[in-house]
């Protein structure tokens, strides 16, 4: 899977992330302009989330990351060679 693939699939799986939060809390009800900030923090947080879950799961399969995601992931790039 290319960046670009990895990059669309990643933010497909991050919009479902957001829309099982949602669901969960009960609020697809509500327009985006009546939530509150802690609302949309924890969509946020919902999709981060599954993005380095999903982003960990390719590194443990053995799929080289690009540098600038490992220092995402992992806090350096040079921390792997460690």
């Amino acid at each position: 899977m290319t960046d670009d693939e990895f990059q669309r699939h990643v933010t497909f799986q991050a919009s479902e992330a957001i829309g099982e939060w949602l669901m969960s809390s009960h609020l697809l009800d509500r327009q985006v302009r009546t939530m509150k900030r802690a609302d949309l923090e924890a969509m946020a947080a919902a999709a981060i989330a599954r993005f380095v879950k999903l982003a960990s799961e390719r590194h443990a399969a053995g799929t080289k990351l690009a540098p600038a995601m490992e220092l995402l992931l992992f806090g350096s790039a040079s921390a792997l060679s460690a």
